[in-house]
């Protein structure tokens, strides 16, 4: 996890602390979390909100797998939680 990576990569500012209990900020603050889990080159799992999140509705949870193939990476994307509105 890189932050000044992800800043370039998207055009928002990121800050990261790349531990677990760690907090992250992505698009110039609009999403904010924290790391639950950090297995390099295999797994990510974050609990995000976002400035817009609905008042005492709980993070979402995001969960990236990375699985190595012959010609790549599949990654899988998992995002539950996610209030409706």
């Amino acid at each position: 996890m890189n932050a000044k990576k992800h800043s370039d990569f998207t055009g928002g500012k990121a800050t990261c602390n790349p531990k677990v209990g760690g907090n992250f900020t992505a698009w110039d603050g609009y999403i904010f979390g924290k790391n639950l889990e950090l297995r390099k080159g295999k797994k990510i799992m974050q609990e995000w909100r976002t400035t817009e999140w609905p008042k005492g509705y709980p993070p979402s949870i995001l969960e990236l797998s990375f699985i190595s193939q012959e010609e790549g990476t599949e990654l899988i994307m998992t995002h539950s939680k996610v209030p409706a509105e």
